[in-house]
């Protein structure tokens, strides 16, 4: 009788990624983590533009890092 064997590739080290949420190490390929439920892909970074010196700044700043103007 044969035995049949199953061969899995392991992901290389260098194919993890981090989690933002809870830190562990996941599968670089995947959608969300597996071990808390956080999404892995990129969120878009939205921008506002500084009314004072018009840098371009995040949206939740509360002060622009170049003049140092506060935002509303």
């Amino acid at each position: 009788m044969l035995s049949t064997a199953i061969m899995i590739p392991v992901p290389d080290v260098n194919s993890y990624i981090t989690c933002p949420r809870c830190s562990s190490q996941v599968i670089a390929r995947s959608n969300f983590c597996n071990f808390c439920g956080a999404s892995l892909k990129p969120q878009p970074i939205v921008l506002k533009i500084c009314p004072n010196c018009y840098s371009r700044i995040t949206e939740k700043a509360h002060f622009c890092p170049e003049c140092g103007e506060k935002q509303k």
